[in-house]
């Protein structure tokens, strides 16, 4: 999903600030932060 959203020029705030707005919560947001770190560095491990 996440790789799909930056191709489409979707920025992460702007899909943090939807999901708050469809009750989402800030545990599911700091875990989508989580995510797109590990999406972006490749790491997955410690």
């Amino acid at each position: 999903m996440l790789d799909r959203a930056a191709a489409e020029v979707l920025s992460l705030a702007r899909i943090k600030e939807a999901m708050l707005a469809v009750g989402h919560t800030r545990n599911a947001l700091h875990q989508l932060d989580s995510w797109e770190s590990r999406r972006t560095t490749g790491k997955f491990g410690r």
